[in-house]
């Protein structure tokens, strides 16, 4: 019994623990990097979901399409009772039976349809391709979002660090000035001053530390996954960025590549190819629809002799609209206006890519001008900023040079952060343009 009993235990602990590392496993990784974020959201995100089971309703419309070019087969049967006071009779005291049964098998197939299956199956084939691209599209969208929602978020930490280290400098002057005050060789001025100047730069830290919560927020929705339990924005922590380079592709040629390889220009020729296909069916509606037919029936006799008749019977049959009212000449319209919408926005879309190519090639080169400048002033703001306090200690400066000095590597140090940002955003977002994929998977 002990042992039973045991053995309950042990295993009611093992799944609790299989059920905790489930848990743990569809949860926001509190050490999260880029790829492992984007591989995520391809996962998990609703949106991604919904429109890969377009793709599986699609692909059902397909093979219920291809089924009106095979032989369809249908058994049917029946039984019947009557009452006696139903049933005539026929002379000599004849009555026929009470009950009445049959059952039989009917197999037909369509031989012409004037081409219309024939375009309607090809039309499904291109939705299915077009549906097959609009995933394609979405998932590099959603991956875009990704990489810019991570960014946003390294942004924000980067930010965070920038004005911790300004707080902490402002602290270590303020600790200076009242020293030298104690000593008898500075002025309450200075003290006031740097009290000003430290309570000046915690605001700023605090906007960092929020906007840091609101972007890793972001990031976790579009991931599609909650935090683990007990834990928020605050206690995940982002990889290093592997830092981006300009692309020297030329414009021209970035263009060329969009129009070739970008998903959503191979949706619209589909998309557009479903439409022709649709015209197709409508304007063959017109045509006889012929189809060969076989049956195989048995049923009771309830007025001769036998237990039984059965046989088989065979035939053709045509079905032709001579006249509707005008029903498919006004198909036939609402056909052609749908096919002419489809160029017209596929020529729309041309225009569109064209632009967001060349959107992506000005981002990169700005960001990138402003990125090598950055880094050239980071190295002097600091160097400004340590003469600055060499000279107040040694009596020689006062202390706005110091504080002014520590503004302006502030400034440079986050100018330098968004730069950064900006160059692996215009990165991204020419990769985007281009149609070349973000991630490879």
């Amino acid at each position: 019994m002990k042992t039973k009993l045991y053995a309950i235990v042990c295993l009611l602990l093992i799944s609790a623990v299989a059920d905790a590392e489930e848990n743990k496993s569809k949860a926001v990784p509190l050490k999260l990097g880029l790829e492992e974020a984007c591989m995520l959201t391809l996962t998990n995100n609703p949106g991604i979901q919904s429109i890969r089971e377009q793709l599986v309703q699609q692909s059902g419309v397909l093979t219920e399409a291809k089924g009106s070019m095979y032989p369809h087969l249908t058994a049917s049967g029946r039984y019947e009772s009557f009452d006696d006071d139903r049933l005539q009779s026929f002379g000599d005291n004849f009555r026929p039976d009470s009950t009445r049964w049959n059952a039989s098998v009917d197999a037909s197939m369509t031989i012409f349809s004037g081409g219309r299956n024939y375009h309607h199956i090809k039309g499904e084939q291109a939705r299915l391709r077009a549906i097959d691209a609009a995933v394609d599209a979405t998932e590099e969208d959603l991956l875009f979002s990704v990489h810019r929602a991570y960014y946003d978020a390294w942004l924000a930490d980067q930010r965070v660090q920038v004005q911790m280290e300004a707080v902490s400098v402002f602290e270590e002057q303020l600790q200076i000035t009242k020293n030298m005050f104690d000593a008898g060789v500075g002025e309450k001025y200075d003290v006031t001053q740097a009290q000003v100047a430290l309570a000046n730069a915690r605001p700023p830290l605090i906007r960092a530390q929020n906007d840091r919560l609101r972007s890793i927020d972001r990031l976790q929705e579009i991931i599609g996954l909650p935090y683990p339990d007990g834990v928020d924005a605050s206690g995940v922590k982002l990889q290093p960025l592997s830092g981006a380079t300009p692309s020297d592709v030329k414009l021209r040629d970035a263009i060329a590549t969009a129009m070739k390889d970008r998903p959503e220009i191979e949706r619209t020729a589909y998309t557009i190819e479903a439409a022709w296909r649709q015209l197709s069916v409508v304007k063959r509606e017109q045509a006889p629809l012929i189809d060969l037919f076989a049956n195989y029936g048995i049923e009771s006799d309830m007025f001769g002799r036998d237990d039984s008749l059965e046989g088989w019977s065979t035939g053709v049959r045509m079905n032709w609209a001579l006249f509707d009212g005008g029903i498919r000449r006004g198909k036939v319209r609402q056909a052609r206006s749908q096919t002419i919408q489809a160029k017209l926005q596929g020529a729309g879309l041309t225009l569109t890519i064209k632009g967001e190519v060349r959107q992506a090639f000005y981002n990169q080169q700005e960001a990138a001008s402003i990125l090598e400048m950055s880094k050239q002033v980071i190295g002097q703001a600091r160097e400004a900023l340590q003469l600055a306090r060499n000279r107040y200690k040694a009596g020689k400066g006062t202390q706005l040079e110091v504080l002014e000095s520590q503004l302006q590597l502030t400034r440079a140090q986050l100018e330098q952060s968004t730069a950064r940002h900006d160059m692996e955003l215009a990165s991204i977002q020419m990769k985007r343009a281009i149609g070349e994929k973000i991630i490879q998977r």
